[in-house]
């Protein structure tokens, strides 16, 4: 779980690096988000806004266990810039909503969970649908259904995931 938050921390500090040396596009706008699955709110999902086209910069936020979300493109929960946006969800088995993780309290302890999470995953890279917890054509950015306009229309985002896609 550590790696995976990790991987998230990294992935946000490499958009917001990228988008100093840019020059000005716009101010983030900040709004509401929530991610649903079959009707029922969606937490612990990475959600993802691509840029249609050169105004905007990608986003990314993670769901709560209500699962609302809010963006960072430069900052921490800084919204997205104006645009339009393609949007990719990923919900992997072991994310949670939660932000409190436990720290291995010693050395041995960390490398075991490592070991653990390590031969998670090699497992799981047999099977391509394992990792996922909701249909991949929501994580594929040239498959996603899921198009969003900044700003919102109504002022909030609502990204109805459905089982059957």
């Amino acid at each position: 779980m550590r790696v995976r938050q990790c991987c998230c921390l990294g992935l946000v500090a490499a958009f917001l690096f990228a988008g100093f040396g840019c020059g000005s596009k716009g101010k983030p706008v900040k709004f509401d988000g929530l991610v649903t699955y079959d009707d029922k709110p969606l937490g612990g999902a990475t959600i993802q806004f691509a840029p249609l086209d050169t105004r905007g910069q990608p986003a990314v936020g993670v769901s709560n266990s209500h699962g609302v979300f809010h963006l960072s493109t430069f900052m921490p929960d800084d919204g997205a810039l104006p645009g339009d946006y393609k949007v990719t969800v990923r919900k992997e088995k072991g994310d949670q909503a939660s932000d409190t993780v436990t720290a291995p309290a010693n050395k041995m302890e960390a490398f075991n969970l490592y070991v653990k999470k390590a031969k998670e995953i090699v497992k799981e890279q047999y099977n391509a649908k394992a990792w996922t917890l909701i249909p991949l054509i929501y994580a594929d950015g040239e498959k996603t259904p899921l198009r969003c306009q900044v700003p919102p229309p109504d002022g909030k985002v609502t990204l109805p995931l459905r089982s059957t896609e």
